[in-house]
């Protein structure tokens, strides 16, 4: 009960903090938010017109059309995509901070009282600092909710370390665990996919420091990653795919060329507010391609828990806790593992001339513009160390465990609330073209809607321009030639946009029509072209069907072929018995 009431107390604190960004006191909202925005009326209109079961491998609506379900940072299935089309798209993003930041708490807290022992009001402190966390609130105000799964870090490690009564509950667990995982790789989590990965791992070595390595734990972490892989296998061979038709540009690697300022930097992102944070790295970085602004410092807890620590050192209590049961040989490896982990973030940020040729050739990790989101490693353990350290030091005393709860969460909340918040009250995206659209969508519209030309925005002199709203252009009909979509770099430096005119789609020219063929981005050998040719003139009717939003045929290679059948099967088999795992438990629960 209490940590319920305290999750009540601290929901309507975040509300009072944040609720006025979504839109701020200007009716805007966070730059980002011109990408995402239109995304969802695009998953709308798609959904409209085929249903639920129809994968959205592309959409003519950006670019000329693109491919959809091999985009890494796509996001038609998830809860913000989903709850668009109910409500509209801003009150579905604000839901999904509400709802993401509720599981986060309610996992943090289940964490450390099943798994670390940690008595109850120490678990709702890490609940609680994990919920008021700045990283995910920050996020989604400046228009990123493709990060919003980041939360469902300590369910994961939860489902993979709990204890369990036989090995069907112990199998369920590994399959929720894997569920996680899936709904981050089909949510667009993407970038952060492997630091938060890597945050899991920690967790466990943390727990390796105390308790013996079970033999179902390992197993259950293998069953979790196949579940994973299995259902996400479609998803994961066709980005691969797009991803290496495409070669997004490698962007310069940003670091700080000395070790201390990067701890500097790091501890003011963890405890201090990011334009804090921002005004100190600016100076520091070196070899920035781009502004580092202020939501990529954006990690912090407050000062409240440092203090909170340091209180509690100072006033030490003896312990009664159970002494490690886990082998020296265990808590070696295990502390050198967490070393290395917590090593990551600290060791990307750090700049030299040859670390960074190093990291820019590293696959997947390498394309990134923004080595301080592996910061993002350390969200899940910062509370958790310090229920931890608090509860060494403060004995068994639980009143005094409730004071510092209490009194750390409060100070949080006041600090977070107090927070400077210039830049996000500045962001620029008006969402009014967006909620027109949707309610036109919502009253029938969308099932009549398709793209019909291409267009592009001009300046007064009639230059094309890239205005931050481009997307919106295919509310009314039109895709933009030059839309906003960072897989073709920030500028779109790798969009081929040779050979298009603006006008009408079916517009001929030397055998071939005014669109891209998405499935060419993808597997362009297996239909027979290269990324960025347009469909010809002899596929008008797929064109037609492909600018009108359904299903249009396509080759892929037998490796696609596989993955999909793997991903069917895999999703069927996990979901069946996690159902019939969850009724039997009902039924067992009303018999007792």
């Amino acid at each position: 009960m209490a940590c319920l009431v305290a999750w009540l107390v601290l929901l309507a604190a975040f509300h009072a903090i944040y609720g006025g960004f979504f839109p701020n006191a200007s009716g805007r909202l966070g730059h980002d938010f011109a990408f995402f925005l239109p995304a969802y009326l695009d998953g709308y209109v798609w959904f409209a017109k085929n249903g639920a079961f129809a994968v959205p491998w592309f959409t003519p609506s950006f670019c000329a059309g693109v491919p959809l379900f091999a985009d890494p940072q796509s996001g038609y299935y998830s809860v913000p995509q989903w709850l668009t089309f109910v409500v509209d798209p801003v009150t579905a993003s604000y839901a999904t901070l509400l709802l993401f930041a509720t599981l986060g708490y309610f996992g943090m807290y289940r964490l450390c009282r099943r798994v670390f022992d940690v008595p109850p009001a120490l678990s709702i402190l890490a609940a609680g600092l994990y919920f008021l966390n700045a990283f995910l609130p920050h996020r989604l105000i400046v228009g990123e909710p493709s990060f919003h799964a980041l939360p469902l870090v300590p369910w994961v490690a939860y489902f993979l370390l709990a204890r369990t009564s036989d090995r069907v509950q112990s199998t369920a667990y590994a399959g929720l665990a894997g569920a996680g995982g899936i709904y981050a790789v089909h949510s667009g989590l993407n970038v952060l996919m492997i630091p938060a990965a890597l945050s899991v791992v920690a967790v466990l070595a943390v727990h390796a420091l105390r308790e013996p390595w079970r033999a179902e734990t390992a197993g259950r972490v293998v069953l979790a990653l196949a579940v994973c892989l299995g259902v996400t296998a479609s998803k994961l061979v066709a980005g691969a795919a797009y991803l290496g038709s495409v070669a997004r540009p490698a962007y310069t690697w940003p670091g700080i060329p000395d070790v201390p300022n990067v701890i500097r930097v790091a501890a003011l992102a963890m405890f201090a507010p990011s334009e804090t944070t921002m005004g100190v790295a600016i100076g520091r970085l070196a070899n920035a391609q781009w502004a580092a602004l202020p939501h990529e410092w954006a990690y912090q807890f407050s000062a409240a828990p440092l203090v909170a620590v340091v209180a509690a050192l100072l006033f030490r209590r003896s312990a009664a806790i159970q002494p490690t049961s886990a082998s020296r040989a265990q808590r070696v490896a295990a502390g050198i593992g967490l070393a290395v982990v917590v090593a990551v973030p600290i060791a990307f940020l750090y700049y030299t001339p040859a670390l960074n040729r190093l990291y820019t050739q590293l696959p997947i990790v390498g394309r990134s513009a923004w080595p301080m989101r592996w910061l993002v490693l350390y969200v899940a353990l910062v509370p958790l160390a310090v229920v931890l350290i608090l509860r060494r030091s403060l004995g068994g005393a639980p009143r005094l465990a409730a004071a510092f709860t209490a009194a750390t969460l409060g100070a949080t909340a006041v600090l977070s609330f107090v927070e400077p918040r210039d830049y996000y009250r500045q962001q620029p995206y008006d969402p009014r073209p967006v909620l027109a659209a949707h309610a036109r969508f919502a009253s029938g519209e969308a099932s009549r809607h398709s793209i019909r030309a291409l267009g592009v925005f001009t300046d007064a002199a009639g230059q094309a321009t890239l205005p931050l709203n481009r997307n919106d252009a295919f509310l009314h009909g039109v895709s933009s030639m030059l839309c906003y979509n960072p897989i073709f770099g920030y500028r779109l430096e790798r969009f081929p946009a040779d050979g298009l005119a603006l006008g009408s789609v079916l517009h001929a020219d030397r055998g071939r029509l005014n669109f891209k063929n998405p499935a060419c981005y993808v597997y362009p050998r297996e239909n027979g072209c290269r990324p960025g040719d347009h469909f010809r003139t002899d596929e008008i009717e797929t064109l037609k069907a492909f600018v009108d939003y359904r299903p249009i045929p396509f080759a892929v290679p037998a490796r696609q072929a596989v993955a999909n059948w793997t991903s069917a099967i895999s999703l069927v088999g996990v979901t069946a018995f996690l159902l019939l795992w969850a009724v039997h438990g009902v039924v067992r629960m009303g018999r007792t």
